[in-house]
């Protein structure tokens, strides 16, 4: 810590000493690595010197270590950034008239509002109710603005007239004179009242800076965050905008620059940082101009920050780092501590900004010979990742020597990696002489309550018995690697495995560990507690009902008593996530089963956040298409941002190794549930056979070999294999299953991509859609359309095959078209008709609505929000039962656990659609809501975002939304004393 505090040349000073007068080994070793941090190449010929005498081991490898960073700088001094692309102008283009007459326009309505309020509110009052007076109070505040006020706000935003700043210290009275003065407030709502002046083109940078100004009266040091900026930002071409260009405005307005590399490295709960939003070359030149900031933030210089709060993040700094194109030389000593480090939060990050730095494979071979065992897996595992197979040779002498298993189980993995042979690993004799080594050590805590005993007994490939050892060592070996995503060695001793038997292996585990994650006390239990302290929970119910009538007033001693028996039963009594390791032996488990298994825990247990994010990955390591279409389906929508997220992380994962985008994967992925393209699926007992296919109901039906319906399969004859005709059963169980699973995701799939427009080029929607069994039904219940050039055709897909239009006339669709689902947003009224009459005449059941769901009256326009079913009230049950129905989530609870509104992401189009209301406090409870308005706002600007102009909505995705946004308030009613009836 005294890097951040002390000069250089001090420091350095203070840990040469320290070296030479420590008779410990660890802190010399600590001393060693510290200067070498602190004073980079400068401090090799000391260290160089220390060499010579020292005999420590541990304290040699660390003077090794350091030494070597330091090489690694000087062999990279060749190494220079490319020349920058030159930034955008700044331009400061004088706003005139127009732009008055949008204030004054603002002002009119603001006051119509405020005055509209103050009337309910006064209203109200007469009628007994309780008010607060802040619609009296915002009225009045509004109507001390004056024409003039307009005029100083138009030359604040040109850069004529400086706000006031208020001078620290001051509270009160007096603060609220300057208030007065200056209206600050009041003028800033004034500027950004519906964001009209954000939409002009001459609004530009300058302009916005200087409006969020206002807005500040103490700090602008998180103006990134601010958001009015946010919003003016989403509204902008991000190829106008670098780093050097707002560093150019902030030099304008006589801002520090620390202040714009602060909103990339200082942390922000806000999390949106110009990394998330400007491409890369907007970002690393800037710093690349400026190298201080990253020295600091590397911990490599003093601290500036006069706060801790304002320190520079090293986390962020390595993100930073990532936007260039390579680090520069001063930097890679820092950044390979970092990645062969012990510490595990930025040890990727760092990897992967090195990943491109010449003779790196030699150096990260070094640290495979290190004497803690954590950097030798550190390093073994990165030479895969950098496929660096000169290191072959070196890592078979390593696996010589090397005595601990799981270091072992890397450096094999590894030279399989690299293509070397290691089958004499993999037999039977090896592989059990290396488990019972293994075994001979301490049970890690992590896995204690495993049941060993209930792992199942396994065969290998040839029918042979597997030794009970092995399953219960690769159980060990995996917890040890804590890796649930799956290690390279355990898939290939997975591989080696029957197919039934690796399965039977994986549902052990996932059924244990799932058993131990989900322990909580039994209903008797839960109803023993609730007995126990009904009567004291009551008592303190009754006097705060005494107290606060409107709270507890509607409290029964029978609520109470489910109350405290949910809480008792709500109870986790362990955790399994110490062993989240287990999960790399999952993923031979069928998919269908793995992907129900895993949504179920995941249902019933959304709060368990970190182990339903190790069951993903470990759900990752299958390539079953039913485990990968669940993936799919987290990544795009679910109630935990953070386990969506990983999940998305993991599908680009799957379709980077495949080659295919996300989407494609998603196509080229679907089950099909034991059927073949032509929709049959046989199921043989040997000497007979049974075929199964989808049926009119959207079920799987039975027909035997005469082509006839059957209800069942029959058991087996007497001269029929009793295992071929338990595996065709288990085969239609599981089809069942998968067929439902299928049905349900890729409605929703085909759902979201009429409301995001996606187009397939005709080649892959005939292949991976049409042709599918399951959803090629699906398709013939939607009405498409074809995009050529400027024609566009509708058309409607049939059993046999063909496509009709609305005239019952077969088309042919053109090669170089794309394909597009249809919707009344898109279509004529006359279309409309037509197709509509096509639908009843074939009497289609529509898979969803397209013809249905109309434009609202603003679309296209510069309108942020929708509001026609403001004040549409019900309870917030009937309200949530709504959204649920719907697939809209609640959005994450704020401060005091409350929460407003309800969204559904559409991660394809970057956009999440939000539906405000007056909100509920967690646990929620049933009392009076009522609807706000519809935004839309841009998945990457985050929470802190204004809504999105309704004309840079896709228009199905807004009719969509504005047709479900009618529909959760058709659950309630008009009420015009909505917001004097919401307890909120």
């Amino acid at each position: 810590t005294g890097l951040h505090h002390l000069s250089i040349d001090v420091c350095a000073s203070e840990l040469q000493a320290q070296f030479q007068r420590s008779s410990q080994a660890t802190e010399r070793a600590l001393a060693a690595e510290l200067l070498a941090r602190a004073q980079g190449e400068a401090a090799l010929p000391w260290l160089t010197q220390m060499r010579l005498n020292e005999t420590s081991k541990v304290v040699l490898e660390a003077l090794d270590r350091a030494l070597s960073r330091g090489e690694a700088a000087q062999d990279s001094q060749a190494l220079s950034l490319p020349e920058a692309a030159p930034p955008p102008v700044l331009e400061d283009q004088p706003l005139g008239e127009e732009v008055r007459q949008i204030l004054l326009q603002n002002l009119n309505e603001m006051l119509a509002n405020a005055n509209a309020a103050a009337e309910r509110e006064t209203a109200d009052k007469a009628a007994g109710k309780q008010v607060w007076g802040h619609a009296a109070r915002q009225l009045k505040e509004l109507q001390k603005l004056k024409p003039g006020h307009l005029d100083d706000a138009l030359r604040r935003l040109n850069g004529e007239l400086e706000p006031r700043e208020v001078p620290k210290g001051v509270t009160g009275a007096v603060l609220d004179q300057l208030r007065g003065q200056e209206l600050r407030h009041e003028v800033s709502q004034l500027l950004m009242h519906k964001q009209r002046i954000f939409s002009r083109p001459e609004f530009g940078l300058l302009h916005i800076l200087r409006a969020v100004r206002l807005g500040h009266w103490r700090s602008l040091n998180r103006f990134w965050q601010d958001w009015h900026f946010q919003t003016w930002l989403q509204r902008r071409d991000r190829a106008t905008l670098d780093l050097r260009t707002i560093a150019a405005a902030l030099d304008r307005l006589n801002w520090p620059r620390r202040l714009l590399a602060g909103t990339c490295l200082i942390d922000s709960y806000a999390s949106q940082y110009p990394m998330d939003q400007l491409p890369t070359a907007a970002i690393w030149p800037f710093f690349a101009e400026h190298p201080e900031f990253i020295d600091e933030g590397l911990g490599l210089r003093p601290s500036a920050a006069k706060e801790r709060y304002e320190g520079f993040d090293l986390g962020l700094t390595l993100r930073v780092l990532a936007c260039f194109p390579q680090p520069l030389p001063a930097w890679i000593p820092r950044l390979l501590e970092l990645a062969l480090g012990e510490n595990k939060t930025h040890r990727h990050a760092a990897q992967q900004i090195l990943s491109g730095l010449p003779d790196l494979g030699p150096r990260v071979l070094q640290a495979c010979s290190s004497g803690k065992q954590e950097l030798r897996l550190v390093a073994v595992r990165w030479l895969v990742q950098l496929d660096y197979r000169e290191a072959a040779g070196a890592l078979r002498n390593l696996l010589a020597k090397e005595s601990k298993e799981v270091v072992r189980a890397e450096l094999l993995a590894a030279l399989e990696a690299f293509g070397e042979d290691i089958s004499q690993a993999l037999s039977p004799a090896s592989l059990l002489a290396e488990a019972r080594k293994g075994l001979k050590s301490k049970l890690p805590k992590d896995i204690e309550w495993f049941a060993f005993d209930a792992l199942p007994a396994l065969q290998w490939r040839d029918g042979s018995a597997v030794a009970a050892e092995l399953p219960r060592w690769w159980v060990v070996l995996a917890t040890k690697l804590k890796n649930p995503g799956g290690n390279p060695l355990l898939n290939r001793y997975l591989s080696l495995l029957a197919e039934d038997s690796a399965a039977a292996f994986g549902r052990s585990v996932l059924a244990q560990f799932i058993s131990q994650d989900s322990r909580q006390p039994t209903l008797a239990e839960g109803e023993a507690y609730a007995a126990e302290h009904v009567d004291a929970r009551w008592t303190q119910i009754e006097q705060w009902a005494r107290r606060h009538p409107e709270y507890y007033g509607g409290y029964t001693r029978e609520r109470v008593y489910n109350e405290l028996r949910n809480e008792k039963t709500g109870v986790y009594l362990g955790s399994a996530i110490g062993a989240k390791g287990l999960l790399a032996l999952i993923g031979r488990v069928p998919g269908h089963e793995l992907s129900s298994t895993i949504a179920q825990f995941m249902r019933d247990h959304y709060t368990r956040r970190a182990q339903i994010e190790a069951l993903l990955e470990g759900m990752a390591n299958s390539d079953d298409p039913a485990a990968i279409q669940l993936l799919l389906a987290v990544s795009r929508r679910h109630r935990t941002a953070s386990v969506q997220t990983r999940a998305r992380t993991l599908v680009d994962q799957i379709a980077e190794r495949l080659g295919w985008s996300a989407e494609e994967l998603a196509d080229r992925t679907i089950p099909s549930a034991g059927l073949e393209e032509s929709g049959i699926g046989t199921l043989d007992y040997g000497s007979r056979q049974f075929t199964m296919r989808l049926g009119a109901d959207g079920k799987l039906e039975l027909r035997n070999a005469e082509d006839k319906l059957i209800k069942a399969l029959p058991d087996a004859r007497k001269d029929e294999d009793a295992a071929l005709v338990k595996t065709a059963k288990s085969q239609f169980s599981s089809a069942r299953k998968e067929l439902k699973q299928v049905l349900d995701l890729q409605t929703a799939r085909l759902y979201e991509a009429m409301c995001v427009q996606r187009r397939w080029p005709v080649a892959d929607w005939r292949q991976y859609l049409q042709r599918h069994p399951i959803v090629g039904r699906l398709l013939q219940r939607l009405i498409w359309c074809e995009h050529a050039a400027a024609d566009v055709r509708l058309f409607r897909p049939t059993e046999d095959g063909s496509l009709l239009d609305a005239d019952d006339e077969e088309i042919a669709l053109r090669e170089d078209a794309v394909i597009g689902l249809a919707h009344a947003a898109l279509m004529s009224t006359a279309d409309e008709a037509i197709w509509q009459r096509h639908l009843r005449d074939y009497k289609i059941k529509p898979l969803f609505p397209q013809l249905a769901r109309p434009l609202p009256p603003d679309a296209g326009s510069d309108a942020v929000a929708i509001n026609d079913r403001e004040g549409w009230s019900a309870d917030t049950f009937g309200f949530r039962g709504a959204f649920t129905k719907l697939g809209y989530q609640r959005a994450q609870a704020e401060d005091g656990g409350f929460f407003y509104e309800y969204g559904k992401s559409f991660v394809s189009a970057g956009i999440r659609v939000v539906i405000e209301f007056t909100g509920n406090t967690l646990p929620e409870e049933n009392v009076a809501a009522s609807l706000k308005q519809l935004c839309f706002r841009a998945l990457a600007a985050g929470e802190l975002s204004d809504g999105m102009p309704l004309g840079e909505v896709p228009p199905v995705l807004l009719a969509e939304a504005w047709a479900d946004y009618h529909k959760v308030a058709a659950c309630g009613a008009f009420d015009p004393h909505w917001e004097s009836n919401s307890p909120w």
